[in-house]
C-alpha cells in the first residue's frame, strides 16, 4: 500500500498539538504558582492588619496619661503612619498578586483554545487519512481480484473445449 500523500503535514499537526498541550500545562502551572502566590498574600495583609491594630493599641496605651513634648508626638504619629503605609503597600502588592492571577487565568483559556483548535485541525486530517487508507485498502482488494482472475486456470471443461478447437 502506498504511504499516505499528506503524512508530512499530519506529523506536524501533531507537533502542534504536542506543542499546545505543553502551553496548556505550563499556564496551569503558572496559575496554581498565581494562585498560591495570591492566597499567601491575603493571608500576611490579614495577619498585618490584626498585628497593626494590636501594635496600635499597644503604642496609645504606652503613652496614655504621659505627658509629650510636640516632637515626641510627631514621632507618635510618624510610627502610625508608618505602619498605614507598610499596610497600603501589602494590600497594593495583593492587588497586583490578583491582577498576575487573572492573567494567568487569560492565558490559560487562550492557551486551552489553542490546543482544542490544534486537536480540531490534527483530528481532521487523521479522518482523512483513515478515509484514505480505507480507500487504499479497497482499492488494493480490488487490485489483487482482478489479478487473481488473470491468473485463474481454466476449468476442465474450457481446457477440453479448446482442445477440440485444435
Amino acid at each position: 500500500m502506498d504511504s499516505y500523500p499528506l503524512e508530512s503535514l499530519l506529523s506536524v499537526r501533531h507537533y502542534r498539538e504536542e506543542e499546545a498541550a505543553g502551553q496548556v500545562r505550563e499556564a496551569e502551572q503558572r496559575c496554581r504558582e498565581a494562585e498560591k502566590r495570591t492566597e499567601e498574600l491575603q493571608k500576611e495583609l490579614h495577619s498585618f492588619r490584626i498585628w497593626r491594630r494590636e501594635e496600635e493599641d499597644r503604642r496609645y496605651d504606652a503613652i496614655m496619661d504621659t505627658a509629650m513634648n510636640l516632637e515626641a508626638l510627631e514621632r507618635f504619629k510618624a510610627g502610625l503612619a508608618a505602619l498605614a503605609e507598610q499596610e497600603t503597600k501589602k494590600q497594593d502588592g495583593l492587588l497586583q498578586a490578583e491582577k498576575e492571577r487573572e492573567d494567568c487565568t487569560a492565558r490559560l483559556t487562550q492557551a486551552r483554545d489553542r490546543a482544542r483548535l490544534a486537536q480540531k485541525e490534527t483530528a481532521k486530517i487523521q479522518a482523512h487519512k483513515d478515509i484514505w487508507s480505507q480507500e487504499a485498502r479497497k482499492q488494493a482488494e480490488r487490485q489483487e481480484d482482478l489479478e487473481l482472475e488473470e491468473f485463474r486456470p481454466l476449468s476442465r471443461k474450457g481446457a477440453e473445449a479448446e482442445g477440440e478447437d485444435l
